[in-house]
């Protein structure tokens, strides 16, 4: 049926059903090669914009899976300017900074603590152009954070304009992250508030991971980190289960150096990190870069490494399941992970020199793009 030429003439409804559900098991099994097989018939017989929506999402989301940030976002910004919705290709500070003070200013028009009752949004290009940044801020991320500054601001405004949904509790968490930067953390805490409040009366778990993995970058100055472990591990949970596996194995990772960071048993961490990157390579997901730093920085803690000197990490990049993720994840993520957890390793064992060298490097990564991303 799927190759039948005539299927998009005589069933079109079906045929489109079918194609879509295909593409998103593809996505869901990590087949990223099956994906535009899949969605290549909807893209030359889908009759509009909203008939292709799934097959747009499908290739950015396997994009990014794949550690192709700066894909998905072409892909991504290309579809929101046939919503409407124009973005600068490489923002810097100065135009996040004014997309900021925009946002700023029509959220002190009104009583932010009243926007978890506001109408729900019923705009359709609205609605769909928020799930779009929504599904893109996490790249942006990753690849330059001005443009995902610029892109929360965006669902922000969308959010107050039109009304809110499902997605405008992760635009809040969000936003509370960029205003720890720009307001101080009470502010950022005031918008986690309205986050959660969003979350709770949406229900909704197509969300869980993404906002918790968010509002974890501020509420740890809030709460005692132990605390954070069983919320994180549920919205890990939470995430894999519905096929959420963008954020599901983003929170795995945030997990485990929470974890790290609060004195859980190695052993027992050891065990929960291998599920982790079992999950990762099933899915042929970028977050087992980072993911193999971890369980090698737990390997040389515990002494099970096959290396003599701890603070050795050995050529990660250069093995064969890491090496083929892409350049532009390896030097943004990786290295500076790397290096960090390098720091850490050389400290606890006394060697300050290395730990010296690890923290200049790592300064000068921070200060070589403005707001760039290191988790």
């Amino acid at each position: 049926f799927l190759l039948d030429k005539r299927s998009f003439v005589e069933h079109y409804d079906l045929s489109l059903e079918i194609h879509s559900s295909l593409a998103e098991a593809e996505y869901a099994t990590g087949n990223h090669g099956g994906i535009s097989i899949a969605v290549e018939p909807i893209l030359k017989h889908g009759r509009n914009l909203k008939d292709k929506m799934q097959a747009y999402l499908a290739i950015i989301n396997s994009l990014g899976a794949q550690g192709q940030q700066a894909k998905a976002i072409k892909s991504g910004t290309a579809l929101l300017s046939m919503h409407g919705y124009n973005f600068p290709p490489s923002p810097d500070i100065n135009e996040s900074t004014e997309e900021i003070h925009k946002t700023q200013s029509i959220l002190q028009s009104i009583n932010v603590f009243e926007i978890a009752t506001r109408p729900t949004i019923i705009d359709k290009k609205g609605k769909s152009a928020i799930h779009i940044l929504f599904i893109l801020a996490r790249h942006a991320h990753i690849v330059n954070q001005n443009l995902m500054s610029i892109m929360v601001c965006r669902m922000i405004q969308i959010s107050i304009e039109y009304g809110v949904c499902v997605e405008s509790s992760f635009a809040f968490a969000a936003y509370g992250y960029v205003m720890t930067k720009f307001a101080g953390l009470e502010e950022a805490y005031k918008y986690g508030k309205v986050a959660t409040a969003l979350l709770d009366r949406f229900d909704s778990k197509e969300v869980l991971a993404r906002v918790v993995c968010v509002l974890n970058d501020f509420l740890i100055f809030k709460e005692p980190l132990q605390a954070r472990l069983p919320t994180l591990k549920n919205a890990y949970e939470v995430g894999i289960s519905i096929g959420d596996i963008e954020w599901g194995l983003t929170v795995a990772n945030v997990y485990t150096i929470m974890a790290l960071q609060c004195g859980r048993p190695l052993t027992a961490l050891a065990d929960e990190a291998k599920g982790f990157m079992q999950q990762m390579r099933l899915y042929k997901h970028h977050t087992l870069v980072v993911a193999s730093l971890y369980s090698r920085f737990i390997a040389n803690l515990t002494g099970t490494s096959d290396r003599g000197d701890p603070t050795d990490f050995g050529d990660l990049l250069g093995s064969d399941e890491i090496g083929t993720l892409t350049q532009e994840v390896r030097q943004t993520s990786v290295v500076n992970r790397a290096h960090f957890l390098r720091l850490w390793m050389a400290y606890l064992f006394g060697r300050y020199d290395l730990a010296a060298e690890m923290a200049e490097s790592r300064w000068k990564m921070a200060n070589s793009r403005p707001l760039r991303s290191t988790s």
